[in-house]
């Protein structure tokens, strides 16, 4: 079904100024070829252009020292599949032969067997390191029996290639089984992103991994700051369920859906008092100044409390935005935000714990869910990586914390305050000012209230309007699901395709199908002019205040935070006179932030909850920039889907 010229693809990857994508059916069958097309497809034949890009442009020569005029293609090969934690790869490793442990196809996680979707058979997924305008082609193939998938790249603008943005049936079709998809995309925007899956509930199933873009030192306005930004030194979050969770889809009566663990770069304890599960650790040397880069990429809704025993941490980036240097304790982030800090190895010698905790509603109830990591000053020489992994030194009991000091979005706490302990979004300052967009008054206004109330379901189960809603079962009958400005998002037909987009397709509040109904099922689109300024009011709009804090991301674009207001925790002050830019922004519950961005990228874009519960019940909007016409137009033999209902004969 699927079909592309091979000489093409080479082509246009050397030229570096072109991005196209296709699936590639197992057997890697094109349109020219009888021959192909005539031998059995229950076996792989070898790509000739793959293996030819994995020798010339293999993604690992891509971490480097960034230069000035020193751009490379960066291949990666990403295979999924349905593997497992703990299973036969790690042989003896659950009873103490901890070198199966380091198995390259040993997934620990936190040490409990379960089925989960891995990329090449680890978790988390390969690090993509490059350096700033390096071309990255990724293929991605697809072998998760019965299961279609794609992949976002968080973080990553998609400027004239929005196509590559990877929303299933927004910007591509979900790749099929049994088939790969080529993503092309320009690494334009230096700093720490990650990728994941955007279709169904697959991210949390375990397709994720980090993606780091580098720039040459000159031109890191933090550069002088610190003497060290190591691969080994980025710290993957996420937290961790013992099943799939398409169990919790649309829900159990039952049950409440909280995480059983939250994993540092894949690693974790459930059972704490287990030696023979490995904990991640980081290295650093006396004196030494370490960047390091965090990334969470949680799915479920509690934010995570991250410490590192007695080091603080000067943060200098957030989601892939340089930020002047400010001084914390703790930091505190929800899904899909990433920071940038400075580490200063200027303790006494020895190992220290990396502390992550899930709070928010992961601490009610008398929950107990946090992890550990190791920091230490010790060589390799000096103590193995398997020791420290093994560790057998007690932890911290849940009740003896860490002193908070200065924490960094604190979700119950007063900022922009005199000697205040707490900083919000709106306390850091960026080194760029636009300010045109401070200062013009917008083009567009909006303000968008979310909130996921309960739903009627006679509604949901109303067998004669043969709808389907997606929704969330909460606990018992109490069912909700996820809306903006009262509609549910409801995609009825994809938006790759553009010829084939009609007006009506959309709607808004002031829709007739919306008057008559308290919550309407819809594809929910805001439309704004090429180049406009645009601000949004993002506001929850939740009946009760309660311990979730939605982090909402905007596909796409980048966002200065000019408001943050909560009515329980009040934030006054002013907007520095450098914001800070974020493309994903914890709203406080009950609370409200305001945006601006410029709109400049053609496209439908998604902004929506990053709660990947709360993506997939409807807590989501498309923003389309520009005309039709002003878009890029998809390559000519890119992938469409649809429907296959021909007339009965």
């Amino acid at each position: 079904m699927y079909h592309h010229s091979y000489v093409k693809i080479i082509a246009l990857l050397l030229l570096l100024d072109f991005t196209t994508a296709t699936f590639f059916p197992r057997g890697n069958e094109t349109s020219n070829s009888r021959e192909t097309k005539n031998k059995p497809d229950n076996h792989r034949t070898p790509s000739s252009s793959s293996s030819s890009l994995r020798e010339q442009h293999a993604g690992e020569n891509c971490l480097r020292p960034c230069t000035i005029d020193n751009a490379k293609i960066c291949y990666f090969k990403f295979t999924l599949e349905h593997y497992h934690v703990m299973g036969s790869a790690c042989s003896g490793c659950r009873v103490g032969q901890h070198l199966n442990c380091s198995h390259p196809a040993c997934v620990t996680a936190d040490g409990i067997e379960r089925g989960f979707m891995s990329i090449n058979r680890r978790y988390p997924g390969p690090s993509i390191e490059v350096c700033e305008n390096d071309t990255i082609v990724v293929d991605v193939e697809n072998l998760m029996a019965g299961t279609a998938t794609s992949m976002h790249w968080h973080g990553i603008l998609q400027e004239e290639t929005q196509f590559m943005d990877g929303v299933a049936h927004v910007t591509q079709c979900p790749i099929p089984y049994f088939s790969t998809f080529r993503y092309q995309f320009k690494a334009r925007h230096a700093g720490t992103h990650h990728y994941h899956s955007h279709a169904g509930h697959h991210k949390s199933n375990g397709i994720a991994g980090p993606l780091i873009i580098r720039e040459p030192r000159s031109r890191d306005p933090n550069g002088p700051f610190y003497d060290y930004d190591l691969s080994e030194h980025t710290i993957f979050l996420s937290d961790w369920m013992h099943t799939y969770a398409e169990m919790f889809v649309p829900g159990l009566p039952s049950t409440l859906l909280l995480p059983k663990s939250v994993l540092i770069n894949g690693r974790a304890r459930f059972n704490k008092d287990d030696p023979n599960i490995p904990l991640a650790v980081f290295r650093v040397k006396s004196g030494g100044r370490y960047k390091f880069r965090l990334i969470n990429s949680n799915a479920l809704t509690c934010p995570l409390q991250f410490q590192i025993e007695k080091h603080r941490m000067s943060i200098i980036a957030s989601d892939a935005n340089n930020l002047k240097p400010i001084t914390v304790d703790t930091l505190i982030t929800t899904s899909g935000e990433r920071y940038d800090f400075i580490l200063e190895a200027n303790q006494t010698k020895g190992n220290y714990w990396i502390r992550v905790r899930a709070i928010g509603q992961c601490a009610l109830d008398s929950n107990q869910i946090e992890s550990f990591a190791v920091l230490t000053y010790y060589t390799g020489s000096e103590i193995n990586d398997t020791e420290l992994a093994f560790t057998t030194a007690m932890q911290p009991a849940y009740e003896d914390n860490f002193p908070p000091g200065i924490v960094i979005n604190n979700p119950n706490g007063t900022c922009q305050e005199a000697n205040a302990d707490s900083i919000c979004l709106t306390d850091l300052e960026s080194y760029t000012r636009d300010a045109n967009l401070l200062n013009s008054i917008p083009d567009h206004t909006f303000q968008l209230r979310f909130t996921t109330p309960m739903i009627n379901n006679d509604i949901l189960f109303n067998n004669d309007n043969n709808k389907h809603y997606s929704f969330f079962n909460v606990f018992g009958p109490n069912n909700n699901v996820g809306v903006i400005n009262n509609i549910s998002f409801y995609l009825s037909q994809s938006l790759i395709q553009t010829n084939a987009i009609k007006e009506d397709l959309f709607c808004d509040e002031t829709a007739k199908m919306c008057e008559t109904t308290e919550i309407c099922f819809c594809l929910h689109r805001i439309k704004v002019k090429l180049n406009a300024i645009v601000e949004i009011t993002l506001k929850d709009s939740s009946k009760d205040w309660e311990p979730i804090y939605h982090p909402m991301h905007l596909h796409g674009h980048r966002m200065v935070v000019t408001e943050m207001n909560s009515p329980k925790f009040p934030r006054n002050g002013t907007i520095k006179e450098y914001p800070a830019y974020k493309d994903t922004i914890a709203v406080p519950s009950q609370g409200q932030v305001t945006v601006r961005f410029r709109a400049n990228n053609p496209g439908f874009w998604m902004l929506h909850c990053h709660f990947e519960w709360h993506l997939n019940i409807g807590m989501n909007v498309i923003v389309q920039v520009g005309e039709l016409a002003q878009m890029t137009q998809i390559p000519a033999d890119f992938p469409t889907c649809g429907n296959y209902i021909p007339e009965i004969v």
